[in-house]
């Protein structure tokens, strides 16, 4: 169910994942958290992703093949990666085969 997966994907998000950023880069900052990120589509094979950076905003899309479901557990996952990582709030928009998310930089 739903709240099975958002469960699921906001430990993951905010637990593993940033076990790994400190283990990898010893470090949490904007450079490490978008480094896994890129490694989260490009080795785990969650799909393609651009990020786009400027003074003010961090602007991540990712597409993938996971219909819906797949869409919500990105959503959280990325999300709360940001946020117990970074401590900045996202703004999320999902499709069925993309998730876009943007927070200040």
């Amino acid at each position: 169910d739903d709240k099975t997966l958002s469960d699921v994907a906001i430990r993951a998000g905010s637990l593993e994942a940033k076990e790994f950023i400190l283990f990898k880069w010893k470090e949490l900052n904007l450079q490490s958290v978008t480094d896994f990120i890129k490694i989260f589509f490009n080795v785990c094979g969650f799909g393609r992703y651009d990020v786009v950076e400027d003074s003010s905003k961090v602007v991540l899309s990712g597409h993938h093949d996971l219909k819906e479901k797949g869409s919500l557990y990105i959503k959280y996952f990325l999300e709360s990666l940001i946020r117990t990582s970074l401590d900045k709030s996202c703004k999320t928009t999902i499709t069925e085969d993309s998730v876009t998310i943007e927070f200040q930089s």
